[in-house]
């Protein structure tokens, strides 16, 4: 059992030609321990999931429980595990969403798209090792609270319209577009089967001054998972605004990770 706080952690990869990579990335929290005496970091962590990761402008959530108790988190240090070196193993890191599960408090870091590389000077017998980074977080407090419905549709094509896969969604405005926070919905019930509609959250989150699109992704529990997403909406639960994506794409379809990005308009559902 974790003795320390559970996260959310997000990572996105940079856009530049060769920002993805295929080796393994690994992660320490660092902060201060109970009433600011010293430093305290945690066990490193492995962040992997069941898809590609970190591929060229990719971002990706993952769940991290931690060994030790941090009174206040203050840095994240990166690793990059590359195996065998190679040029096609370096790897971008664009920025950094850390998310206390428990108390929802946020912090955020822009990692300014530094590459994680191990490189030899054969002719100066001299390296340069980039593969581990430590970039310090800052607090960002949330300031609304949005709920998420998501609707399954019923047309059946395909045997099924519903899912057993882990469904996500971010939320993006004109404010906060470098915060890459993506969302789990997970709800009492067996969710996303045919011809359902729940709602998730809600979730704090910085307000976006007002939201303008959303990102579904699903991640595929086996492979050939499918689902035909029905709608998807958004309340401002501290204005009671509420906002449609416009679905023009409906089908995600496994292995890995498939994912759409739908506009948001002002508009009861």
């Amino acid at each position: 059992m974790a003795d320390g706080p559970r996260f959310y952690v997000t990572m996105k990869t940079g856009n530049d030609q060769g920002a993805g990579t295929d080796g393994s990335v690994y992660v320490k929290f660092i902060g201060n321990i109970q009433h600011g005496q010293g430093e305290e970091v945690t066990s490193e962590h492995l962040l992997d999931s069941s898809g590609n990761d970190f591929e060229n402008g990719d971002a990706w959530t993952y769940w991290v429980d931690t060994n030790r108790a941090l009174a206040e988190l203050s840095h994240i240090e990166v690793r990059l595990d590359l195996g065998e070196v190679t040029l096609a193993n370096a790897w971008q890191l664009e920025s950094i969403v850390v998310e206390d599960r428990d108390t929802h408090r946020l912090w955020y870091a822009n990692a300014g798209n530094r590459w994680f590389d191990h490189t030899q000077d054969a002719m100066h017998s001299t390296a340069t090792d980039t593969r581990t980074q430590r970039f310090a977080l800052k607090p960002v407090t949330p300031t609304t609270q949005y709920r998420v419905t998501i609707g399954t549709a019923d047309s059946g094509v395909f045997g099924g319209s519903g899912t057993d896969g882990f469904v996500f969604v971010g939320i993006r405005g004109d404010a906060n577009r470098d915060l890459c926070q993506l969302l789990y919905l997970d709800g009492p019930g067996n969710d996303f089967e045919r011809g359902s509609r729940a709602d998730y959250g809600p979730f704090h989150y910085p307000a976006l001054d007002p939201p303008r699109e959303v990102f579904v992704r699903l991640d595929g529990r086996h492979p050939g998972d499918t689902w035909e997403l029905g709608m998807v909406g958004i309340t401002d639960m501290s204005t009671g605004r509420k906002f449609l994506a416009e679905i023009n794409e409906r089908w995600f379809q496994a292995p890995g990770r498939a994912e759409r990005t739908y506009k948001l308009i002002e508009k009861d559902f």
